[in-house]
């Protein structure tokens, strides 16, 4: 069958391409998968940070309305904060870091109103048992403070199961990120690996196993063989082997057109000394 000829230096250009072409997709690949787990990573660090915030403000916050009660009923100082900022879940909710997710802004939009309003009745409250007006305060504590507290929580409830939910689906994302990862970087390697296979089998029949076999003419042609067996030039798929296969073809051919030459000139050679000779036996008789 006929094979199109390219150069040594082509074709193992092409294959060393096909290897670094390889290897820059096995980096690619690489690249991407790790970026993309990092940033999985932070995601489910950053809701892993929040969902704590969360708890510890769902607790914070009965904490709170008990220091707050215990206050009214036993005269105990109160220890909680007025300033809707500085709480557990103030601090969480003007956290710059979850600004950029959009459930998160739905959350602040539903919770804050009620957060805000608890810690402003809560210091209205106090101001009235300061005043002496403890039993209207009280009212107030059980009519307000505690419907807010459960309101509060039942928000706090509702995004805890969000984050759990998001929290669920980016670890599923992870590990096939990580099974992505794997699998690309082993299709990657085996790609690696089966180019650099082919380059050796090139090397090895259209290199080492050619240059052997012309080798081995070229010793019988030494030796005074010329009749050598040479591989059609439509086998060699390089246009080296070919041009050694062509120039070997062409010297043979000389040397036998030689031969030729030289035993046809013994031949002509040859009669006329026969000639000559039988002449001069001619001549001795006569």
């Amino acid at each position: 069958m006929f094979r199109k000829p390219c150069t040594l230096k082509s074709r193992l250009l092409g294959n060393l391409s096909l290897v670094v072409l390889a290897l820059i997709a096995l980096s690619t690949v690489i690249g991407v998968s790790i970026a993309q787990i990092a940033a999985a990573k932070d995601r489910i660090s950053k809701e892993t940070a929040e969902l704590s915030s969360l708890y510890s403000a769902k607790a914070g916050h009965y904490n709170w309305s008990t220091s707050l009660s215990n206050y009214l009923n036993y005269g105990i100082e109160f220890s909680g904060s007025i300033d809707p900022t500085k709480c557990v879940l103030g601090q969480c909710l003007y956290d710059t870091n979850n600004n950029s997710d959009p459930t998160f802004q739905t959350f602040l939009t539903a919770v804050e109103p009620v957060h805000n309003d608890l810690h402003a009745v809560g210091q209205e409250i106090l101001e009235l048992a300061k005043n002496g007006k403890v039993n209207e305060a009280k009212t107030r504590y059980t009519g307000e403070i505690l419907p807010m507290v459960e309101s509060l929580v039942s928000t706090l409830d509702e995004r805890i199961e969000v984050i759990n939910q998001q929290l669920a689906d980016k670890n599923q994302t992870l590990s096939f990120l990580m099974v992505v990862s794997v699998t690309s970087t082993l299709v990657a390697l085996v790609i690696v690996l089966i180019v650099l296979v082919f380059l050796f089998l090139f090397l090895k029949k259209e290199v080492l196993e050619n240059l052997h076999a012309l080798s081995d003419r070229i010793g019988r042609l030494a030796s005074g063989n010329l009749t050598l067996d040479l591989p059609e030039e439509n086998t060699l798929a390089s246009v080296e082997m070919r041009n050694i296969r062509n120039s070997l073809a062409d010297s043979v051919s000389e040397l036998q057109n030689i031969l030729k030459s030289s035993t046809s000139e013994w031949s002509i050679s040859q009669k006329a000394t026969l000639r000559s000779r039988a002449r001069l036996s001619s001549a001795v008789i006569l």
